[in-house]
C-alpha cells in the first residue's frame, strides 16, 4: 500500500523537529504493515549535505519496491520526490523559511527552492496542524483539496515518571543538584524560536528569584547565532557558567524527559511553529508551560498553557513569574497540560497517516 522513507534510523538519541517525526513514525508504521525504506545516508566531506543527498539516493532500489504504491517522505527535503512514476506525500511541517524570514540566509533560499521542488513533485500532503495546512496551501494552491492534517504523537517516554536516581544523575551532568530552580528552553538557538526574548526575560526574573538558572537545549550555529546569543548574555550580565547552560554533550530522550520533569517552568515564546513538537513533551511530563499565544498554539494547546505575547519582555515575565510564585497555578497548568495530550500517542498518529493512505489508494 505505502512506503515510507526513514532518513534517520542513524541518527543518535536526543533528535528534535521533523528528525523526531521521522524517527518516531519509522518505528510505529511497521506495526501497520507499511515498507520502512532505511536510507544509510551519510556526510559527506566535500559536499553540503542537502546536495550529498540527492547525489547518493539509492533512486532505483526505491523505483524497484515502489510499483503501483504510495511513497511517503516524512519532509520536503527529501530526494525521494524526484521519483518519476511512484504517487508521492509529502509531510510539509511548516512554512517557517518561506514566511518568517524576509531576508533568508544562502541556506534557507536553498531550502526554500527544495520545498518547492518537492511540492512540484508531491501529489497529497500531510501537515501537524490546520495553522500548517493553511499555510501550506497559501503558499502551494496546487494543493487545494489534497492536504491532509495528521497530528503528531508524543514519546511515551514522556508520560512516565522519571525516579530520583535517574533525575539525580541527569541533573549531576550539569552541575545541578535536585533543589537547583531553573527554568527549561528546548528548541535551536534561532530567531523564529525568540530565543533573545527568552534570555531577556530570564535576565529580569533572575532579579527577583536569585537562584534561578535557566537551561536551554538545542542546535546553535556557532558562527552566525552564537557571538549573537553571547553579546546578549553579556549586556545582561549573566554568565554562561553560573546562570544559563548550554549543554555541550547530546542528552537521551530519557535525559531530556528528567530535565522537563525537574524544571519549574518550561518556556517557550516561538514566533512560529507547524505544531510544537516540544510543547507536547513538556505537557506530558506534567511541566508547567508558558508558551506564545500564536495561532498554532492556540489551536493544539489551549487551556493547557500559560499563553503570553511573545513580543513583549513584560508579558513573558509576568507569565512566568505568576507560575514561579504560585505553586497552585503551577499544579493547575500541569494537571490540565497532561489531560490535553494524553491521547496523543505515535501509535494514533501512525494509524491516521494510514487512514490518509486508504483515502488516497481509492483514487489511484
Amino acid at each position: 500500500m505505502a512506503i515510507f522513507v526513514n532518513y534517520y534510523q542513524k541518527k543518535q538519541s536526543g533528535v528534535r523537529g521533523g528528525s523526531v517525526y521521522t524517527a518516531m513514525m519509522a518505528k510505529y508504521m511497521r506495526s501497520h504493515n507499511v515498507n520502512v525504506f532505511n536510507v544509510a545516508w551519510r556526510s559527506q566531506r566535500f559536499i553540503p549535505d542537502q546536495f550529498s543527498k540527492y547525489l547518493t539516493f539509492p533512486y532505483l532500489r526505491l523505483a524497484r519496491l515502489s510499483q503501483s504504491k504510495i511513497v511517503h517522505l516524512p519532509g520536503p527535503f527529501n530526494p525521494g520526490c524526484l521519483m518519476p512514476k511512484s504517487k508521492v506525500v509529502t509531510t510539509f511541517h511548516d512554512q517557517v523559511n518561506y514566511e518568517f524570514y524576509k531576508q533568508p540566509t544562502h541556506g534557507q533560499s536553498l531550502l526554500m527552492r527544495l520545498e518547492a521542488l518537492a511540492a512540484a513533485k508531491t501529489d497529497y500532503v500531510i501537515t501537524p496542524s490546520h495553522f500548517s495546512a493553511e499555510r501550506t496551501l497559501a503558499r502551494f494552491p496546487k494543493f487545494e483539496g489534497k492536504i491532509n492534517v495528521v497530528y503528531p504523537g508524543i514519546d511515551e517516554i514522556f508520560f512516565g515518571r522519571r525516579s530520583k536516581v535517574e533525575r539525580e544523575e541527569t541533573l549531576k551532568k550539569l552541575s545541578l543538584s535536585p533543589t537547583t530552580p531553573f527554568l527549561l528552553y528546548v528548541g535551536a538557538i534561532s530567531p523564529h524560536k525568540n530565543y533573545r526574548r527568552v534570555i531577556e526575560s530570564y535576565a529580569q526574573l533572575k532579579g527577583r528569584y536569585p537562584d534561578l538558572k535557566l537551561i536551554m537545549i538545542g542546535s546553535i550555529r556557532r558562527r552566525r547565532e552564537f557571538p549573537i546569543l553571547l553579546k546578549l548574555v553579556r549586556e545582561k550580565k549573566l554568565s554562561l557558567r553560573n546562570d544559563i547552560i548550554i549543554p555541550k554533550q547530546k542528552l537521551s530522550t530519557l535525559e531530556l524527559s528528567v530535565l522537563y520533569q525537574s524544571a519549574k517552568v518550561f518556556l517557550f515564546p516561538s514566533f512560529y511553529e507547524g505544531w510544537g513538537i516540544v510543547v507536547g513533551e513538556a505537557l506530558a511530563s506534567g511541566t508547567p508551560t508558558v508558551i506564545s499565544n500564536i495561532p498554532v498554539f492556540k489551536e493544539c494547546f489551549s487551556g493547557g498553557a500559560l499563553m503570553v505575547d511573545p513580543y513583549s519582555v513584560e508579558s513573558i515575565v509576568e507569565g512566568v513569574d505568576a507560575l514561579l510564585s504560585t505553586p497552585s497555578l503551577r499544579e493547575q497548568h500541569a494537571e490540565k497540560g497532561y489531560k490535553i495530550v494524553a491521547g496523543r500517542t505515535w501509535e494514533n498518529t501512525a494509524a491516521e497517516t494510514v487512514k490518509v493512505y486508504q483515502k488516497i489508494s481509492q483514487y489511484l
